[in-house]
Formats: structure tokens, sequence, C-alpha cells
């Protein structure tokens, strides 16, 4: 004879695989969410980069990411990166202060300025541009 339904008990196994698989994906997504530590903020920058990277080389003009130290924020069009007040920026070891182009990309991928940093507590994650390519990396030091 063939059996058509499922049993309760594999009815409840599946049920409890499903919310064990649920409850690991929320965990690492809130935490990923509510980390804002250096290195999530030099990934979001990092994102930021790469599209106005690809906008300069897509039109042929030059691109910039700026800043603005009085809303506390990294930019590049409507994209942008906010960080709370312990946090530092600093360009080739030197902190931000004042409002301008941080990052300028060229039609043909190159870059002008080559490094950005986020510190806070020790912690710093560094944005690093080749300026010949535009490739983008993120070193961490604690």
């Amino acid at each position: 004879m063939r059996r058509n339904r499922y049993t309760l008990v594999e009815l409840v196994t599946v049920t409890a695989i499903l919310l064990i698989v649920l409850a690991v994906g929320t965990a690492r997504l809130s935490v990923e969410l509510l980390d804002g530590g250096p290195y999530q903020k030099a990934e979001q920058l990092r994102r930021i980069a790469a599209l106005c990277r690809r906008q300069a080389a897509a039109t042929g003009k030059t691109c910039a990411v700026e800043f603005d130290p009085a809303r506390r924020r990294l930019f590049f069009g409507k994209e942008q990166v906010t960080y709370p007040q312990e946090f530092h920026i600093l360009r080739n070891g030197e902190e931000l202060q004042e409002p301008g182009v941080v990052l300028r990309f060229f039609p043909d991928g190159g870059v002008a300025e080559t490094a950005l940093a986020f510190k806070r507590d020790g912690e710093t994650a560094t944005l690093r541009i080749s300026p010949l390519t535009g490739s983008i990396v993120i070193d961490e030091t604690e």
C-alpha cells in the first residue's frame, strides 16, 4: 500500500530544521547590520568607490567621492556612508577635517587618492586603491 501523506514526526522534524536555519541566518544578518565597526564602514565605502569608478569608465568623465564633516558622511550621488562621532577618517595618515573630494576616479580606471582609513578605539580598517588600476582592497588592523 502506498502512503501519500507525511507523518507528524516528519513534519515536526522539517519545521525544526527550517527554524534552526532561520535563527542562524537572522543572527548573522543582525550582527552585520548592527556592527558599525571600521571594517563595515570601509566595506560600505568600497561599494560606493566601485560604483563611482564604474560611472567614470562608463561616462568618460572624472567621478568623485566627497567628504561632508558637518553631516558626518562620505558620499557619491545618493549613495553615502555615515559614521558616528567616535570614528576618525584618515587620508594617507592624516585626519580629514575639511569638506571636499576624498577619492577621484578617472575614465581610464585610475584614481588620484590612494588610502582612506576608518579608525575607532584602536581598530582600523584601511581602504587601499591602486593608483594605476583602481583596484580596491581593505586592510584591517587592531
